[in-house]
């Protein structure tokens, strides 16, 4: 995924999310995905878009970081950072 909103960021252009999630719909479950439309949605100025897409965004980082953890028996495990 990352290479392709990349390559589509070398052209000048966002990638094809529609297209890009019908061909890959296990992307639904990447945080760089709910990081990247945070993001457009957090530079995108239309009424109503924070709650209809922002916060429905951040809450599923947390509700998949949550699955992932207990998918391999990592609940009670500690991520070390730096």
């Amino acid at each position: 995924m990352e290479a392709q909103i990349n390559t589509a960021r070398d052209h000048d252009s966002e990638p094809d999310w529609r297209d890009l999630l019908k061909r890959q719909p296990i992307l639904w479950h990447s945080f760089e995905l709910l990081a990247e439309w945070v993001g457009i949605s957090a530079n995108a100025a239309l009424p109503g878009l924070e709650d209809r897409l922002t916060l429905p965004l951040l809450t599923r980082a947390p509700a998949l970081l949550q699955a992932n953890l207990l998918a391999h028996n990592a609940e009670r495990s500690t991520l070390e950072w730096g």
